[in-house]
């Protein structure tokens, strides 16, 4: 797991990961290279820039790269479903209908919750590399519009990750902003007062 200055305690000292790591073992703290570690992340674009560096794929310690951000949430079951998504170069949950951002012609590649393949990530980057004095395209963005031809369709896709809702297909991730959770709980309250 990487981290930076900001949330060096938490990492630390946080029960579950210091049993990971002290006990069984099975987790690796890795701070951020510098500039990302003293970054502040709530500055647009600070995120993107850092996964848009081949540096930041050097540090990681094995060929897949399983990506996930505070607002992802693990599905049960999702162990035994994740290996079938392991051939893949990238895989996200589908774009929302009304995602108007991404040139992705398979319409994949959500990365709050993602699949990334080292190697693959590292060409791109080497191909296209992104000037950092420019505009910064959201990272997901970025990368799912380099790798359509390595990204599964929708209908697979699906049953790896769903962005902003749950139908009830099984799924290894629903990923739900926070900011979503708290409107629908508004809305669910407020038509529970007027009932």
């Amino acid at each position: 797991m990487f981290y930076s200055q900001s949330n060096r305690n938490f990492v630390f000292n946080h029960p579950s990961f210091k049993d990971l790591r002290e006990n069984i073992k099975k987790l690796f703290l890795t701070p951020l290279p510098e500039p990302y570690y003293s970054h502040n992340f709530a500055k647009p674009g600070g995120y993107s820039l850092l996964l848009e560096t081949e540096h930041f794929w050097d540090l990681t310690l094995t060929p897949k790269l399983l990506l996930f951000q505070a607002d992802s949430w693990v599905c049960p079951g999702a162990a035994s479903r994740l290996p079938q998504f392991l051939k893949c170069h990238y895989v996200g949950a589908p774009w929302r209908k009304n995602h108007k951002v991404c040139p992705c012609l398979v319409g994949v590649g959500n990365g709050g919750f993602s699949i990334r393949d080292k190697e693959a990530m590292k060409r791109v980057i080497r191909s296209d590399p992104v000037d950092p004095r420019a505009t910064i395209p959201a990272e997901d963005v970025y990368f799912c519009s380099h790798l359509q031809g390595s990204t599964p369709s929708k209908s697979i896709a699906v049953h790896f990750a769903h962005e902003g809702s749950y139908d009830g297909e099984d799924s290894v991730d629903v990923y739900i902003r926070a900011e979503q959770i708290l409107q629908e709980r508004s809305t669910s309250w407020r038509q529970s007062a007027l009932a």
